[in-house]
């Protein structure tokens, strides 16, 4: 999916979008900037149900911990459901406890997720299951920083006359590009000091 319309960057740059070959420019340029967006935020935009693991091998019951889930934007209208037990492979047979909402919090557009207190000692895991994503790029969830740094950075593509050479070229253009990307999203990425990643990770479109 894109994180913005056509018409949303023929606008910015005042383009009819009658005119042959505007509407494949904007695709592309579009396509490009939400691959790269996507990268540096470490996350997809589809819409997807997802099952995360984590195994806080040394936590201790009490320990506050932090974790981060495999995706940003979980849905706001539907519960993050964590759960702890025992984690053999087969995610089907394990049976987890599943912790009360008020014992922990969640940041829904970053996917963090605070735990204050480690519901059990030794070696565990823990699971976290919701749902992510954007269903098009005319969905009223995604948030108005996401859309405009993908609208500006389609616009700079087209400026630079790159986006009728294909998606994998602009991909490629230079550093100058990657970098004007990551200054407009750079305070959402996610920082990785005290933070507890994902182990494994399973996913339903």
């Amino acid at each position: 999916m894109k994180l913005a319309s056509t018409t949303d960057v023929l606008k910015r740059v005042a383009i009819n979008n009658t005119l042959s070959g505007a509407v494949s420019s904007a695709e592309a340029a579009l396509d490009a900037a939400t691959v790269i967006i996507s990268n540096l935020l470490e996350t997809e935009f589809n819409t997807a149900e997802v099952r995360d693991y984590y195994s806080p091998r040394l936590a201790q019951a009490g320990t506050p911990i932090q974790l981060y889930s495999s995706r940003m934007f979980l849905n706001k209208e539907e519960t993050v459901e964590l759960s702890y037990g025992e984690y053999s492979g087969d995610v089907d047979e394990d049976t987890y406890t599943v912790l009360d909402p008020s014992k922990y919090t969640v940041d829904h557009e970053s996917g963090l997720i605070k735990i204050p207190s480690m519901p059990t000692y030794g070696t565990l895991s823990l699971q976290v299951s919701y749902t992510s994503g954007f269903s098009s790029e005319s969905d009223s969830k995604i948030p108005g920083w996401l859309k405009e740094a993908a609208i500006s950075s389609a616009v700079y593509v087209m400026h630079t006359q790159v986006a009728a050479h294909g998606k994998q070229d602009i991909l490629d253009i230079s550093p100058e590009y990657r970098r004007m990307v990551y200054s407009m999203i750079q305070q959402h990425l996610r920082p990785r000091l005290n933070c507890m990643f994902v182990d494994q990770s399973f996913t339903e479109s």
